[in-house]
């Protein structure tokens, strides 16, 4: 490695010798989004938000990240934003899937209007109803949510969404789901629809009497 990194610093030259094969696998790092496995094991969780940093977040410059001890103590040292370790004992993803509505996934950071959260399913369901488990007041869930299917192929539906309470205020959001031309669905996404203040807790999914 010392020797790597000498020959790449004394390499000066305006368009400096590519020493690694790149190529990636499909799905791109962009579009992996499974999580955790469902404790039943009847569907997967999904979400495109992670507490890690994406790798081209990462500029690996001599004046930004000079060698890899200095990376090692931006990691030590919370450069990158990253949780506590007692994070994974009591928010990790699969606690958003876990069947029991006490414990939670956290998201670390805010939601940004479009990131998502949802279910791939074992086989294919009818919904009808989606109820998203919180352990915070959620006001106007129908505003704040909007919800997609897939039924077949790769194609997302958007599904119209109303609030079956009647509290303007509370931790489980009921949406009545209408999705034009879906009678079964393999997958669900639950995305926000503006910039959230503060971090989000899931603690449970039901859709119809599937719960996770």
């Amino acid at each position: 490695m010392r020797r790597m990194q000498r020959v790449l610093e004394d390499d000066k030259s305006l368009a400096p010798k590519d020493y690694f094969e790149r190529f990636e696998d499909v799905p791109v790092p962009s579009q992996r989004d499974v999580r955790s496995a469902c404790a039943n094991d009847k569907c997967l969780f999904t979400t495109n938000m992670s507490p890690f940093p994406r790798p081209e977040d990462i500029e690996f410059t001599k004046e930004f990240i000079p060698n890899l001890h200095h990376l090692d103590a931006l990691y030590e040292d919370g450069g990158f934003d990253l949780p506590q370790k007692h994070y994974w004992n009591t928010h990790s993803f699969h606690m958003a899937v876990d069947m029991d509505p006490q414990t939670c996934w956290n998201t670390h950071k805010s939601p940004r209007a479009g990131d998502y959260f949802g279910l791939a399913i074992v086989g294919d369901i009818t919904v009808r109803q989606l109820t998203v488990f919180s352990s915070q007041e959620l006001k106007r869930p129908d505003k704040m949510f909007n919800v997609f299917v897939k039924e077949n192929g790769v194609k997302w539906v958007e599904c119209n969404v109303s609030s079956s309470r009647k509290a303007p205020v509370s931790r489980n959001a009921v949406l009545n789901l209408s999705c034009p031309g879906v009678t079964s669905i393999k997958a669900i996404k639950v995305s926000f629809q503006e910039d959230q203040k503060e971090p989000f807790e899931l603690c449970g999914l039901a859709l119809d009497r599937f719960f996770v």
